[in-house]
Parts: structure tokens; sequence; C-alpha cells
């Protein structure tokens, strides 16, 4: 979940993710004082084992881009 402290609106720009194999969903890209919205990423691979992946998100601060990064562990499907 990503929830605006500051006094400015925040604006998701854009959001970009390490790899193809990444998807990135957010409901809200401006959030008032206090909103909150999540940013949803789904990874799909066809190896099992450790990952790690990042996104970045693009906003209107001069930190812009924030960069977010998760790990698991992929299991063969079969």
């Amino acid at each position: 979940k990503l929830t605006n402290d500051s006094d400015i609106p925040f604006k998701i720009l854009y959001v970009k993710s390490s790899c193809g194999c990444t998807k990135v969903h957010y409901e809200k890209n401006s959030l008032k004082k206090g909103e909150t919205t999540t940013i949803s990423v789904v990874f799909n691979t066809d190896e099992p084992g450790e990952f790690e992946r990042s996104i970045d998100v693009y906003a209107n601060i001069k930190e812009s881009p924030i960069e977010l990064s998760f790990s698991g562990i992929g299991i063969n499907k079969n």
C-alpha cells in the first residue's frame, strides 16, 4: 500500500517493471493527503527457485523514482 502523508497531491506518473514477466496494477494515480492506493505486482516465471525483482514508481516528487523490491520462490506448476 502507498499512502500520501504530505500536504501536496501525490501523482503516480507511471510505473516501470524490471522485466516483461512482471505486471503492475494500481487503482488510483492521484492521492490527496491521507489517501491510500494498493500497488499489486504479479511475477510470472517458468523457472522454479528464488527470485528478486523490482518496480520503479515515477511520481511528482523530487525523490522519484521510488524503487520497490520484492522477492519470492517460484514453484513448478507440474
